[in-house]
């Protein structure tokens, strides 16, 4: 479970200030950032965001929780189990979808779009995060998500 504060940044699950946000004690939004690319298969990675989140609520009562950045990366390298890929990506972000909505979980997927200059310095992985390919267009196995 990583809580951030507003000036925190990850990449590929590390904190750029290394240690946890004194936001959520000052009595501020809560935001968990659960990467899902920690070695978590696609299959298994819904319930490791689950877990991450009620982690966080139990730590946090009566917080507002906004899990603030999740997703999977529809090409690059496997990080152990976790492979990226375009048929993963669609199931996991239809089945988180589906889990927030049952629960009423406010969330924010990263990315919108592709980001191809980011394979520079996150790794291969680091520019297919995109609901959206980097021409703007919506990726086949996305649109199987809402249509």
């Amino acid at each position: 479970v990583r809580v951030l504060d507003a000036a925190a940044t990850t990449l590929m699950g590390r904190t750029a200030t290394g240690k946890p946000s004194d936001f959520a004690a000052a009595g501020g939004t809560v935001v968990l950032a659960p990467l899902v690319a920690e070695a978590v298969p696609a299959a298994e990675a819904v319930a490791h965001v689950a877990r991450d989140y009620e982690r966080t609520a139990a730590a946090f009562p009566g917080r507002r929780i906004v899990i603030g950045e999740t997703g999977w990366p529809s090409a690059g390298d496997s990080n152990g189990r976790a492979v990226p890929d375009p048929v993963s990506q669609r199931r996991f972000l239809s089945g988180f979808v589906e889990w927030a909505r049952s629960r009423g979980v406010e969330y924010l997927f990263f990315s919108a779009f592709d980001e191809p200059w980011k394979t520079v310095g996150e790794g291969t992985v680091g520019g297919h995060w995109g609901l959206l390919g980097s021409d703007r267009t919506m990726k086949s196995e996305i649109r199987r998500v809402w249509y």
